[in-house]
């Protein structure tokens, strides 16, 4: 009888040894892969400029995830120039020198999107209406992120509430932001005792914060009557850009029922 081959049996625990390893690879790979995806903006910073005028600097770029928003930052360079809504395609920083805090607001028209049948994505959409996409749940629970470019590099914001507050409470600085940390702490407070969604996100007043906010009038007749705030902190030193949860709360109940047309009889 002709004596057997036992290189092939020598090399099967060899090809599983392998096949793990690829395994392994391919499961490290895709768990490590980010959930928004940078696109860098530095040089765009530094070159850009808004109308071609010498009002307005351009201080940083915005992408928000799942939207078309991928906007210059414009800062005036005098109190007298306002932010017309003549022009598109621009959102503003309000701190009054131009540049970011501890926590500072970015405001952006919304010309558009302004009843109770808030719609996701239009032609005419060229300013800030579709921030208001986070109203809908199947959109902020896949949509977590959102990106400011400086001349000094590209930062990750992750999402931690989507608000509806009126403008005329004092929730928000107008000037220079929240640099105190009692002041940023309150303001952290409120944002998340108001959110209608829970985010899995820890947020603390050491983090850097930033409020994306345009007007709304889902409740209210007045035009400019409130704001629609979605706010996220800096991405932390290696903390990962991943899927995280979000849920709905209470307060989702009535902006449910006028986004369905049911007049819930009061302002909120």
């Amino acid at each position: 009888m002709p004596e057997k081959d036992y290189r092939f049996y020598t090399m099967i625990p060899i090809l599983f040894v392998l096949i793990g390893l690829i395994a392994a690879l391919l499961i490290n790979s895709i768990s490590n892969k980010d959930y928004y995806k940078i696109v860098s903006k530095v040089k765009t910073v530094k070159t850009y400029k808004i109308n071609k005028s010498k009002d307005y600097t351009t201080v940083g770029w915005l992408r928000v995830q799942g939207t078309s928003i991928d906007y210059p930052i414009i800062h005036a360079n005098s109190l007298d120039v306002s932010y017309p809504i003549t022009i598109e395609k621009y959102v503003w920083i309000t701190s009054l020198d131009g540049k970011f805090k501890n926590y500072t607001n970015i405001d952006g028209h919304n010309l558009y999107n302004v009843g109770s049948n808030i719609v996701k994505h239009s032609k005419k959409f060229t300013r800030f209406e579709e921030l208001l996409d986070f109203v809908y749940y199947d959109f902020a629970k896949e949509n977590l992120y959102f990106q400011i470019s400086t001349k000094d590099g590209d930062y990750i914001y992750k999402i931690f509430a989507v608000n509806l507050l009126p403008i005329s409470s004092e929730y928000a600085s107008e000037d220079d932001g929240y640099d105190d940390k009692n002041e940023l702490k309150n303001y952290i407070d409120v944002l998340l005792e108001n959110s209608f969604y829970n985010y899995n996100v820890d947020v603390n007043n050491t983090d850097k914060i930033v409020s994306l906010r345009t007007c709304s009038k889902l409740y209210d007749k007045e035009y400019s009557s409130r704001d629609f705030v979605v706010t996220g902190r800096l991405l932390r030193k290696n903390e990962k850009n991943d899927l995280y949860s979000v849920e709905k709360n209470d307060k989702y109940n009535d902006i449910e029922k006028k986004l369905n047309g049911v007049d819930i009889g009061y302002e909120v």
